[in-house]
């Protein structure tokens, strides 16, 4: 880097950077930061520049400041990235080129174009300049508190100048006037223009002196001549800004040698030679629209109406663009005379940027000017108010994301070519001008004359009914016909005429009182009916935002960043992730919506919002090394749910991906971290009660089982199918797919059983640093899981292929497949089980594998084991009513609701070699509570242990018999608030074996009269756990004294499992008194169809039982 000297500077000043021309060639690398005074302004001497080769930096610390009135300063606007260098630049070659620490990522800065802008400066005000400002010498630039500091004075350093000398080419070199710019589409350029007293254009210039003559009128202006062509060199002029904006609006320059004395006559003008220079661009080419409403912005300066004046600036505002978001409006606030502090916003902030400078708009008195300014672009999703916002770039034009978010549109293209002029002399434009306040989240509140609006194709409101319904009709921009009734509770606002046009806002609600932006009206005022109708309309408070509550880029999430919801998101409404802006836009866009489910279009009968769901587990696989593409998009978190996995971008984007992938009219995915409230239980409690038809109104759901924070391949175990809530995932949705790493083609997935194949869509394939991924159905996976292998074959298959074609394809294997779980595992079989019996009919059956796939699963919250599956069995609990540990008491709730809407009690018998639950012993012991891994229940015997869930659950399923059906064998009844079911059943009495002493139990003897006579004959039967029992049929319960035991029927029953052989047999509770009149389950019995019981079961006589506790619930 160059090192500087200093010398002596003028009063009230001090020097801070000295350097000779021969120092700053060669690209030398300059800084003022061990010199400079933070907070300071800066210029650059002019005249040490121009006549003594000398880079001199001078620092003041009072700006505004009183100058000499002899002398002055200007302002250097041009473009970071510009036009590129040309060959033959012999004079800039010959100064040479340098650049600045901490701003090496503009272009070089041309010795020669900025000693061009300070002798420019001085000829055109007669030596009476002494400075010139330039951003990247006059700004500590890696000095973030000097920066912001300067962003606050930036438009005050160009209204305060004497003049601005524009160079649209860029800092490392002047071009000439045929050659196209970026400058009219950068944002920091827009202020640079309207700011000062005056603009001028540096430009080449091989020609004289001369005047520049209007199109329009005979308004002329000046080519001064800065630097005459000459041997090996160019010459350079300076025109007016207005008078090169206007000719390239129709592509020459008509102008004549010679100056002119002022009181030339229209007559003498038109006399002179005119010349006419062709292909004039520097500004923009003919029809650029971003040059047409720079126009019309410096036209409106002088107009003295703000509207008018704000309107203008926030169109052209809207067709520029910058390399930071953020400064798309730190670039303009000045211009509104609003001062936000640039250190409070992220750069990426563009949003909360807006609305801190609105906020302040409408604070002072102005106006919503902004609206309207773009009727055909999209609303913005995170402001509704505003059109969708330009794209940003570090060069060129600004470019918005239209129809649909898939097509890029040059901005200036689709901004409004109109201007407020009020309705006649009676009413003011600033009368048609919105005013009111804006919040925090960006809603603005107002105050305005409405009419309501419906959609002429979708009759969606009760005043259509009557027939008698009198309504004016008109189309909106985005071409939607629309009914308006007057008089009645407006939901869309209107805004102002415009020449031959009413200009009107159509606003939607989206949650009670807020409504967002949907599109505007342009009606045509071609007779008196819209004048006598508007009139007619009444006024109405309105609160009009945005549904997007969260936009972050990526850039934001990175390096495990915390992210919240908290102060924008509404509790109690259902919010999604938008895939597009996260695929497409690098940026995370949650939206927030009060209806769910969502209601049908009319036309297409699908949902009015298409969406996916993630489903994935809280605590997943760790993260392994090299996962290059993971580690580069980077990871972040959610207040309140930080003990969760950090959230992998990478994951988060392919799952969005994946989602579009299987259908592209989905627009959103719910994924819970982000999607709820962390830290509000309210809204936590609404949530889950609407979990299950989440899932299931989701076109598809995608399974991510190894968790969160990474895609996993088939060859790695997951927890997935051991936690509770991935159960209705996996259940509820029409459609599931998993979501892994897959290096392959993409395929067909082949049965091991038949020849019905699934697909493996490749959703990114792997490529050079980056792994490669595809989604697979779930089904598939399971079955490939229970055998360890995939069968599968590359490409795809047509609908018309015979199995003997699918048979001789080329099938592949990929082995050691446990993804979902390893062969043998109960989990896994319980839920190939649970999804077979999905669509079987009798609720009997397929509740009994929900009941039993429930089992076999945890949560870290007991209470969720039962809010994660009640979905499932049509019920909605309130969680508020529950403690978190409150498992027992959510499981009665749970179960009475079932039995009180007809159901039965189809969890009895789902666990027979589990202990019974002490609470509540219908049911098993529960799973302990865990944040991750597998379920374990833990059994007591002379040494408590712990058994995997799965292990115990009966692999069994409800079949019926040839005359009785399955729901028959059902117990159903009632369940009282203690957890005790009431029903009547048949049953047998029992009696323990003489080798089985049941504690508690009197001697036979003495309970059982029957057992007195010696010719009684009874039947013993062993029963799970392997205790001996006597069947005493044909004799009344009432016949025994306290504590009476039962064996009760409650299935006839099929083994399921695939490693057994097909058996059926009868399976019956084993039900002990604890108290008279009052049961609890001891054990159960499975007894083989061959065995004489089956005979004689039809026999057995009917009681009623009260079972429960033993133990108080």
């Amino acid at each position: 880097m160059v090192t500087s000297q200093l010398m002596t500077a003028p009063v009230g000043s001090k020097t801070i950077l000295t350097l000779s021309l021969t120092q700053l060639r060669y690209e030398g690398i300059i800084s003022i930061e061990s010199t400079a005074t933070p907070c300071r302004v800066r210029f650059i001497n002019c005249h040490a520049l121009v006549e003594e080769d000398t880079l001199v930096i001078d620092e003041f610390e009072d700006f505004p400041f009183p100058l000499n009135p002899d002398s002055g300063y200007a302002a250097i606007s041009y473009v970071w990235k510009g036009n590129p260098m040309m060959e033959h630049e012999e004079e800039a070659e010959r100064l040479g080129y340098f650049n600045v620490l901490g701003a090496e990522s503009g272009d070089p800065i041309s010795i020669h174009a900025l000693r061009s802008a300070c002798f420019a400066a001085q000829k055109a005000y007669s030596d009476q300049i002494e400075y010139i400002w330039l951003d990247r010498l006059c700004i500590i630039q890696n000095n973030q508190e000097d920066k912001s500091w300067q962003i606050t004075r930036m438009f005050e350093v160009y209204k305060n100048a004497d003049l601005t000398i524009i160079l649209p080419g860029g800092i490392q070199r002047l071009v000439g006037l045929d050659e196209e710019t970026a400058w009219v589409h950068r944002a920091w350029t827009l202020q640079e223009a309207l700011a000062p007293n005056a603009a001028l254009v540096l430009h080449q210039w091989d020609e004289e002196e001369g005047a520049v003559g209007s199109w329009d009128t005979d308004t002329a202006g000046s080519i001064r001549v800065i630097q005459a062509a000459g041997p090996g060199r160019r010459g350079y002029a300076l025109t007016d800004l207005d008078n090169l904006i206007e000719a390239c609006t129709v592509g020459r320059l008509r102008w004549t040698p010679g100056s002119w004395s002022g009181d030339e006559t229209p007559q003498e003008i038109e006399a002179m030679e005119w010349r006419t220079v062709e292909n004039v661009r520097i500004i923009g080419q003919p029809g650029t629209p971003s040059l047409h409403a720079l126009l019309d912005a410096l036209r409106t300066l002088d107009d003295g109406a703000d509207s008018f004046k704000y309107y203008a600036i926030w169109k052209s505002a809207l067709t520029r663009t910058s390399s930071r978001p953020v400064d798309m409006v730190l670039s303009i606030m000045g211009l509104f005379g609003v001062t936000l502090d640039p250190r409070l916003f992220e750069v990426g902030d563009r949003v909360g940027a807006t609305i801190a400078l609105s906020r302040e708009i409408l604070r002072r008195g102005g106006t919503a000017s902004w609206i309207g300014i773009s009727t055909r672009a999209p609303p913005c999703r995170h402001l509704s108010t505003f059109p969708e916002f330009p794209e940003t770039s570090v060069a060129g034009k600004a470019w918005i994301r239209a129809n649909g978010n898939q097509e890029m549109i040059d901005a200036g293209t689709i901004v409004d070519e109109d201007s407020h002029i009020g309705s006649g002399p009676t009413i003011p434009t600033k009368e048609y001008m919105i005013g009111g306040d804006m919040d925090e989240a960006g809603y603005l509140n107002f105050r305005r004359k409405a009419c309501i609006v419906t959609p002429v194709a979708n009759f969606c409101l009760r005043i259509i009914e009557d027939p008698t319904s009198q309504h004016l009709s008109a189309e909106s921009v985005d071409g939607i016909p629309w009914h308006f009734h007057e008089g009645n509770v407006a939901a869309v606002s209107l805004s102002e005429k415009y020449n031959e046009f009413f200009k009107m806002m159509l606003v939607q609600e989206h949650t009670p009182g807020r409504c967002h932006v949907v599109s505007y009206f342009k009606i045509p005022n071609l007779d008196t009916t819209w004048d006598k109708h508007e009139t007619n309309w009444k006024k109405y408070e309105f609160t009009v935002g945005s549904k997007t509550i969260l936009s972050l880029s990526l850039t934001q999430l990175r390096h495990e960043s915390i992210i919240s919801i908290e102060s924008t998101a509404t509790p109690g409404r259902i919010r999604f992730i938008s895939c597009h802006a996260l695929v497409e836009e690098d940026t995370l866009v949650i939206d927030e919506f009060e209806d769910f489910p969502f209601p049908l279009n009319p036309d297409s009968g699908c949902p009015a919002v298409m969406y996916a769901a993630i489903s994935y587990v809280w605590k997943g696989n760790p993260i392994r090394e090299h996962e290059e593409e993971a580690e580069r998009l980077g990871y972040f978190n959610v207040l309140g749910a930080e003990s969760g996995d950090p959230i992998s971008i990478h994951a988060l984007r392919s799952a969005c991906l994946a989602a579009q992938t299987y259908s592209d009219q989905i627009e959103y995915i719910w994924f819970d971290r982000p999607c709820i409230i962390q830290n509000h239980k309210e809204d936590k409690a609404w949530q889950i009660t609407r979990m299950f038809e989440v899932y299931k109104n989701a076109d598809v759901t995608i399974i991510l089982p190894g968790g969160i924070q990474r895609l996993v391949g088939l060859d790695e175990e997951t927890a997935w199918v051991h936690r509770a809530w991935t159960l209705q995932e996996a259940l509820a949705p029409d459609a599931a797919l998993v979501l892994h790493r897959w290096e392959e083609e993409e395929g067909a997935v082949g049965n091991w059983k038949a020849d019905t194949p699934g697909a493996i869509q490749v959703i990114q394939a792997a490529g050079p640093g980056r792994r490669g991924c595809a989604s697979t159905n779930l089904d598939n996976l399971i079955e490939a899981c229970t055998v360890g292998r995939l069968r599968w074959t590359p490409g795809t298959l047509r609908e018309d292929e015979t199995p003997q074609e699918i048979e001789a394809r080329e099938w592949r294997t990929v082995e050691n497949v446990k993804i979902i779980g390893q062969p043998g595992t109960p989990s896994l079989n319980a839920l190939l089980d649970a999804l077979r019996t999905l669509y079987d009919g009798a609720g009997s059956s397929k509740y009994y594998s929900i009941w039993k796939c429930a089992l076999t699963r945890t949560s870290s919250r007991p209470v969720d084991m039962v809010f994660s599956i009640m979905g499932l069995f049509g019920v909605t609990l309130d969680p508020m009513s529950f403690r978190t540990e409150d498992r027992i008491g959510a499981t009665i709730a749970l179960s009475r609701e079932i039995l009180r809407r007809g159901g039965s009690a189809s969890w009895i018998g789902i666990s027979t070699h589990a202990p019974p639950c002490r609470q509540l012993s219908t049911f098993p012991e529960f799973p302990e509570t865990s944040v991750a891994g597998k379920a374990w229940i833990k059994v007591k015997g002379n040494q408590e242990t712990m058994i995997e869930a799965g292990t115990i659950v009966d692999e069994d399923a409800h079949i019926g018999k040839t005359t009785i059906s399955t729901r028959e064998y059902m117990i159903e009844g009632d369940m009282d608030e203690a957890g005790y079911l009431n029903f009547r059943r048949k049953a047998c009495v029992v009696t323990p074996g003489a080798a089985s002493s049941v504690p508690g139990l009197m001697d036979c003897a003495e309970c059982l009269r029957i057992m007195e006579d010696p010719a009684s004959q009874h039947l013993s039967v062993e029963s799970v756990d392997g205790r001996t029992w006597h069947f005493h049929e044909g004799v009344n319960f009432d016949q025994y004294k306290f504590p009476r035991t039962a064996a009760v029927v409650v299935g006839y029953v099929a083994t399921t499992s695939l490693s057994e052989e097909y058996e059926e047999f009868l399976k019956l509770m084993l039900v002990q008194e604890h108290v008279p009149g009052r049961c609890h389950v001891v054990s159960y019995f499975k007894i083989p169809n061959f065995d004489w019981i089956w005979e004689n079961e039809t026999n057995w006589k009917e009681f009623e039982f009260s079972v429960g506790g033993p133990d108080i619930a």
